[in-house]
């Protein structure tokens, strides 16, 4: 009775919901129970679900729904271990579907809403997202209120004018609702030295990331303490902000409190968090830059690279070029079938065979998509694509994609072979996959002949900012080619790292290095309330 009653309740829940659709652009429902996840956690500067009266729209304007704050959060259930990173809201990468370049919170703002950001993120960071999560001012309230308050450890008083932050004593505080809302908005905080006098954070937006990403670890300890790891209790703390939460349509809550099941004896310090490393950029507007050489370090865990098990499909974001939706929606259908991680660019090309594009870290993947596609193919090496992402150029044509993988043994030997000085994984054992934290493992060799460094071949397409290729020239010699632009991945190396103790242990790195953080994680947890 009680099982059939918690039933009933959670589909009442999901009656309640808020759903966001995202075709397409979130990764089909197929993991396994302990498969890792992707969490795309948007919080947005939004007030519109506010009373008019309360002091946070005072002198507020409405500029449409951008998304404030961006984190990625990976969960790994099979291992019980955690990883948070957060992209700053300035970064100037190119907006799906159009390419144009601008800052990633402008997004959510598109023609496609949380579509549009997922795919922005995907093709710039070769990372798949499995479900999107978005707050906005009232669902963060309100969540800090079902907690009772968060308590946490100041070590200077702190205050924001235009947030209405106000901190006036250290030592153990309780944040409530609006007082937690304006420190995590708090982007011109300013704190008190011992002699009296104020002093400005120094990273100002930036300053916000490491913040906000130790509050949530404070918040976490403090969910878990009011026993959230209990069903019972979770389902209890969901059903009181279910109502200003949006999730994707394929979340639904009993999903969220099965994970949360799995991670009964997870504490917050387990937590790792990361700001994406980035640096300032200055062309008539404040930007931030990607600081790829760092960047890469953190995001092989979010893309999936650092489990220690072979590539499968459901890890390859694929994106399927065609100059129709009626030819290139099948073939993703199919792939999708396949649990690919499958999207769709139309774009106005034709071509002879297939071509299969793919970066540093993308040849596994690209052995795989070889394994799909029946008939020949054509590869292109372009150093600019970041994780196991893929693009498969049809044009105008319409290939066969098999009902399952076919057996290496059955590709075109060129293929293969290029793909394995590539580093790709093969059932025979050749290039290994690293594991997180394990230094030892090596780089496979280069087979003899393996290609060099490749350079841009002038015959051969560009990639328009959408990153779907323009008309040109194709190469006629077969070989792999860079191509000049891409959607994300700007500065890549032609590099591929096997087995780096990465990602390097949680601290702030670049733009965000010198952040003030007035809250004492530590001291936090032994704070009462």
């Amino acid at each position: 009775m009680a099982a059939a009653a918690g039933l009933f309740y959670t589909r009442v829940l999901v009656q309640r919901i808020d759903t966001v659709s995202v075709s397409q652009a979130t990764r089909g429902e197929t993991r396994d129970a302990k498969d890792p996840i992707n969490y795309l956690i948007i919080g947005t500067d939004s007030a519109a679900t506010l009373d008019k009266s309360d002091p946070i729209n005072a002198g507020r304007e409405d500029y449409g729904e951008l998304a404030d704050v961006i984190m990625v959060l990976r969960v790994d259930p099979g291992t019980g271990q955690a990883w948070l990173l957060s992209i700053p809201r300035d970064t100037l990468v190119p907006i799906s579907p159009s390419g144009r370049e601008s800052k990633i919170n402008s997004a959510l703002n598109g023609p496609g809403g949380a579509s549009d950001l997922i795919q922005t993120i995907k093709r710039n960071f070769g990372l798949s997202v499995d479900h999107y999560v978005q707050i906005d001012f009232r669902a963060f309230k309100q969540i800090v209120e079902v907690l009772g308050g968060i308590p946490a450890y100041f070590t200077n008083p702190v205050r924001d004018a235009n947030t209405g932050l106000m901190v006036k004593e250290t030592g153990c505080q309780v944040l409530g609702r609006d007082q937690a809302l304006a420190y995590a908005r708090a982007r011109h905080l300013e704190f008190q030295e011992p002699d009296g006098t104020w002093q400005t954070d120094p990273r100002g937006d930036l300053g916000r990331i490491p913040r906000q990403q130790q509050f949530a670890k404070v918040l976490i300890h403090k969910a878990l303490g009011n026993g959230i790891r209990n069903p019972g209790k979770a389902l209890g703390v969901a059903n009181s902000v279910i109502d200003v939460v949006k999730i994707d349509q394929q979340l639904s809550v009993q999903q969220l409190v099965d994970v949360g099941a799995q991670f009964r004896t997870f504490s917050s310090d387990q937590l790792k968090t990361y700001p994406l490393p980035s640096y300032d950029y200055n062309v008539g507007a404040a930007y931030q830059k990607v600081d790829w050489d760092e960047a890469r370090k953190y995001l092989r865990v979010f893309q999936g690279l650092e489990t220690g098990k072979p590539t499968v499909p459901r890890d390859v974001i694929v994106d399927v070029i065609g100059d129709t939706e009626d030819n290139a929606g099948p073939v993703t259908a199919a792939l999708g079938k396949l649990e690919f991680d499958a999207s769709t660019i139309v774009d106005n090309t034709s071509r002879d065979v297939p071509l299969v594009s793919y970066g540093p870290l993308g040849a596994t993947g690209a052995m795989l998509i070889a394994r799909s596609i029946e008939g020949p193919i054509e590869l292109r090496f372009n150093e600019q694509m970041e994780g196991q992402r893929v693009q498969v150029e049809l044009g105008d044509l319409r290939p066969t994609v098999s009902a399952e993988l076919r057996p290496e043994d059955q590709l075109d030997a060129n293929v293969r072979n290029e793909l394995v000085e590539r580093g790709a994984t093969t059932e025979s054992g050749d290039n290994p996959p690293s594991t997180i934290g394990d230094p030892n493992a090596t780089a496979p060799a280069a087979a003899e002949g393996a290609p060099a460094d490749t350079t841009v071949d002038e015959g051969a397409p560009t990639t328009d900012e959408a990153g779907a290729p323009t008309a040109g020239a194709e190469p006629d010699d077969g070989t792999a080619t860079t191509e000049a632009t891409d959607t994300g991945g700007e500065g890549a190396t032609t590099t591929t790292q096997f087995g780096e103790a990465s990602p390097p242990e949680p601290g702030l790195v670049g733009s965000e290095s010198n952040a003030f953080i007035p809250i004492d994680y530590e001291k936090s947890l032994g704070c009462p309330g």
